[in-house]
Parts: structure tokens; sequence; C-alpha cells
């Protein structure tokens, strides 16, 4: 009976982890217009030091020029309720060009949703020590 029982577990366990192996992996929901790149945002909460928030990824966001300063228009639906995007945030595009958040951005409503209008510059690189 005691064998009986653990072949039976073994088996289960088995078909389990192939059924896990055989499934395909997850896609990524299609970006609506006009959102045209998937970012991933580190929103930065320190005073002293460089302190970040864990990062917010697959949010969907595009360029846009705005009162003359280059601007990253970030999705608030896939951002979530989160608090605003602070000054000092980094922000990663889908080419990997690291951006910095250049003023503090909070949640807008517009027709089209909810956004966050992040004023942003490329991250400078990092210095060698």
């Amino acid at each position: 009976m005691r064998a009986l029982i653990l072949g039976v577990r073994f088996m289960t366990t088995a078909l389990a982890a192939e059924a896990t192996a055989a499934d395909p992996p997850k896609k990524e929901k299609p970006l609506k217009a006009p959102y045209v790149e998937r970012i991933s945002v580190k929103i930065f909460v320190g005073e002293h030091g460089l302190e970040f928030l864990k990062p917010h990824g697959g949010i969907g966001a595009y360029h846009k020029t705005m009162a003359g300063k280059d601007c990253l228009i970030l999705n608030g639906r896939e951002l979530g309720g989160t608090q605003p995007v602070k000054a000092k945030s980094l922000i990663t595009d889908s080419a990997g060009i690291v951006w910095l958040v250049t003023a503090d951005t909070r949640r807008t409503e517009t027709e089209a949703g909810m956004i966050y209008p992040c004023p942003v510059v490329k991250a400078p690189a990092p210095k060698n020590k």
C-alpha cells in the first residue's frame, strides 16, 4: 500500500513538472496608442543617498516635447497607485537608455486616461573609480 501511494505521488509530481515545462511563456499585453514602448521605473525615495523603491517594469510610455523639455509620458494605470514619480528617479527605456527625472511628477487625468508626464534628461554615465 505504501509503495502504491509513493508511486502515485511520484507520477503526479512528474506530470506537474512536465506540464509546467510545456507551458508557453506569458506574453505582455500589446501596447495601446499612443504608448510605443515598455519602460521600467525606479522611484527615488532617499534624501541623503541613492535609495529607490523596487523597480516597476512593463509600463507603457512615449516621448514627447512639452514646453521645450523632453518628457516621457507614462501610463498611469499601469504604474498603479504609487506615489508621485520624484525628481532623481530613473527610467530605463526599451533601448536600455537610462533617463533621469528632473522634477517631481504627479498623476494627471486626461481624456485618454491617467498619465505621469515626467520631464527627463539622459542620465550621466556612472563614474569609474
